[in-house]
């Protein structure tokens, strides 16, 4: 599988561990942007203030590709909680996630190693409720070249998996594009060939 290519949750999940007599509470939430993904792990905060931790990890976007990805250990000690939980998302290629591990001490101290079983293992768990689906993700593009280019390049996009966005047709004729990012390298040699490099290729946000 591309790492372009990812799964995501389409609701949310909750699972329920005891171990060592601390009840650990892992609950999953579909996020696409890391604001939504903090909102969530506050929200948990406020929702059991009584709890001793809430530890968290997200991802936003495609686990090996993306910027947007974070874990916090709140209170356990460093590398303990929310890298193990962070670790079993990127290994299961789980993106547009959150997932909130809220633990109450039992009395029993776990150690490090149990510490980090605990917490993967309390989101493999939740893992395991969820509905997933594949995501291939997309990119736009916008392509800008001379009229007498145009019969090539409307016969390739036409015959390609591709989306018209938007059309300009001025001193130059714009198209922005939408396709899966795998096959974007792919077009970009396509249209590079048939206009002879005589194009202008940009990346939209």
């Amino acid at each position: 599988m591309s790492d372009a290519i990812f799964l995501q949750p389409l609701v949310p999940a909750e699972a329920n561990l005891d171990i060592k007599k601390s009840r650990f509470i892992a609950s999953a939430l579909p996020v696409t942007t890391e604001l939504a993904a903090r909102q969530f792990i506050q929200h948990h905060k406020s929702l059991t203030p009584s709890a001793n931790h809430h530890c968290s990890a997200f991802i936003i976007g495609a686990p090996r590709l993306t910027q947007q990805a974070g874990y916090n250990d709140d209170g356990e000690p460093a590398g303990t909680a929310g890298k193990p939980m962070y670790q079993v998302l990127e290994g299961q290629n789980i993106g547009n996630i959150c997932v909130v591990v809220t633990r109450f001490f039992g009395g029993v101290k776990l150690g490090t190693g149990g510490l980090a079983r605990a917490y993967a293992d309390s989101t493999k768990a939740v893992l395991q409720l969820l509905k997933l689906q594949q995501v291939s993700p997309s990119c736009t593009l916008k392509l800008t070249f001379s009229y007498a280019h145009s019969a090539a390049i409307d016969a390739l996009l036409h015959s390609s998996n591709i989306s018209l966005i938007d059309s300009n047709y001025a001193e130059l004729v714009s198209l922005t594009i939408r396709l899966a990012v795998n096959d974007v390298e792919g077009l970009i040699a396509n249209v590079k060939q048939r206009t002879s490099g005589e194009i202008s290729i940009e990346q939209q946000p």
